[in-house]
């Protein structure tokens, strides 16, 4: 049964002219955050106040939910960090930041995101991989977001850098619904 799910997502925040994300992109990000809140699902995430991971949280804090940050503590001069989650968690380096997210979460939700986001996902693809774990990635592909990290990861698979069975564990879905219909069958 899952009981915690670490959302990996964006944190562009907003420019002088407005978001530096889709607002369609916001529209999800607070959609999951409240569905988790009221599902009772504690959501582990990066810790941020900005992007779609301070929508996001801000939404499930709407909705009474528990909402864990897991930060690096260089974010405090950067002044992003969420001051108003259940708990933050302040680590040195970027790789205690992952295990420790992993180690929190039952499974990973992959929403729209940069750089950061895709590092968290193969950071998980690989640690069930090496550690023969099975906690779900589910990967939100809404309107063709990730379809170049599937195709990416088909054709490593393709060209036999990797084994199948790495895709064991990803879920791909479009639908809000479908992730939780993923969840409740976890």
């Amino acid at each position: 049964m899952i009981k915690s799910v670490c959302i990996f997502c964006g944190s562009s925040s907003t420019q002088k002219k407005g978001a530096l994300f889709k607002k369609e992109h916001a529209s999800i990000a607070k959609n999951v955050g409240k569905k988790l809140a009221l599902k009772k699902i504690k959501i582990i995430y990066g810790g941020a106040n900005v992007g779609l991971m301070g929508i996001m949280a801000d939404e499930a804090l709407k909705n009474n939910g528990k909402v864990i940050g897991v930060a690096m503590k260089s974010f405090k001069n950067w002044g992003v960090l969420h001051k108003k989650i259940s708990k933050m968690y302040l680590v040195n380096t970027l790789q205690k930041r992952k295990e420790l997210m992993y180690k929190k979460s039952d499974a990973f939700i992959v929403l729209p995101g940069g750089i950061g986001t895709i590092d968290e996902a193969f950071d998980v693809i690989a640690t069930n991989i090496l550690t023969k774990s099975v906690k779900p990635l589910i990967i939100l592909n809404y309107k063709t977001f990730w379809n170049k990290l599937i195709e990416l990861l088909d054709t490593n698979i393709k060209q036999r850098y990797s084994k199948k069975e790495i895709k064991d564990n990803i879920k791909v879905t479009t639908s809000i619904d479908k992730i939780f219909t993923i969840i409740n069958n976890s």
